[in-house]
């Protein structure tokens, strides 16, 4: 099962696992705009991982990989994450050359439920997609979207924030695509600004020297708690509007 950050769904339920849905803000002119190989951006900072962490409560998995896809060294991600409706299993890949998107298989709620696959075909994101609702035979939809720039996966983009070497008080945005309800969409995320640096400790007592990587969307908020070793996302908290803060994902340990 998939967590959704619409603000009304702060909990685990069908949807994008921690994707801020929203657009960028008025200062997103005057931030960078990150992209797969841009000079600040740093590819080489990250190495294989396996991680469990906690997604509001339920246990959740990533083990990232070095691996191979259409004969190109490239960094998998799996995810395996529990929710009160079961468990759900979404599969992601980036080169390892520039993290330029490559593929992703998954499952996805937030207009029903439903099964995607995307691979990056010569620029061109290549998406299939299988609604699972209802007694009607299942019909694949395919469609094609031209990249006039590399993308990010838009879920796996919080791990990522590790790799953009910048310094407190600056802002950028990263360029990815997302799922829409009638396809995906191209575009920058909103403006992260990174606020400061915190020592953050795991249950089990190691602690990560991290930056704080801030950004507000429509749910509120959104501070990722960001370490230069793996697995990189230590922590993220939202902030709704007038609410008591939400941890959305907290690192258990490396496994």
């Amino acid at each position: 099962m998939l967590l959704s950050t619409h603000p009304r769904c702060l909990r685990p339920c069908s949807g994008l696992l921690l994707v801020l849905l929203f657009a960028g803000s008025v200062a997103a002119q005057d931030a960078p705009l990150i992209t797969p190989g841009h000079p600040l951006f740093d590819a080489e900072r990250f190495a294989p991982f396996r991680a469990e962490y906690t997604q509001v409560g339920f246990p959740f998995f990533v083990d990232f990989q070095s691996t191979q896809w259409n004969n190109q060294p490239t960094y998998s991600a799996l995810m395996i994450m529990h929710g009160p409706g079961g468990v759900g299993i979404d599969h992601v890949g980036h080169f390892a050359s520039d993290f330029r998107f490559a593929y992703r298989d998954f499952s996805f709620g937030a207009y029903g439920r439903e099964q995607l696959v995307i691979e990056n075909r010569n620029d061109t994101l290549a998406v299939s997609r299988m609604p699972l609702d209802g007694e009607t035979p299942r019909t694949m939809s395919y469609t094609e979207t031209p990249l006039s720039e590399p993308v990010f996966d838009g879920t796996l983009l919080y791990w990522l924030l590790a790799g953009v070497a910048l310094e407190t008080g600056d802002t950028f945005r990263m360029n990815q695509w997302l799922p829409e309800q009638k396809g995906i969409t191209v575009r920058p995320s909103a403006v992260f600004t990174i606020t400061g640096k915190e020592s953050v400790t795991t249950p089990e007592g190691h602690a990560y020297a991290c930056q704080v990587v801030e950004a507000t969307g429509q749910a509120g908020t959104f501070v990722m708690y960001v370490a230069n070793e793996a697995p990189y996302l230590i922590k993220q908290v939202v902030h709704p509007p007038g609410q008591d803060p939400v941890t959305v994902i907290e690192l258990k340990g490396l496994r």
